[in-house]
């Protein structure tokens, strides 16, 4: 139980870790004005979000 537990919370914590990656990645780019917190968000940026997305993944640096 407790190791179930203690895995769940660390793929929590990676997922974390991940998107906060990828937004600032996103920032750094040029891509994204700014990281938005869960408050700010509307339908507006989270269009002005997801559309520089997949970006990243073309430019040579961030191929694996």
């Amino acid at each position: 139980m407790i190791i179930k537990r203690t895995h769940r919370l660390c793929e929590q914590a990676a997922t974390r870790f991940t998107k906060r990656r990828i937004k600032d990645t996103l920032v750094a780019e040029g891509l994204l004005e700014k990281v938005c917190t869960a408050n700010e968000l509307n339908a507006e940026i989270e269009a002005k979000i997801k559309e520089p997305i997949g970006k990243p993944e073309a430019m040579d640096k961030y191929k694996a």
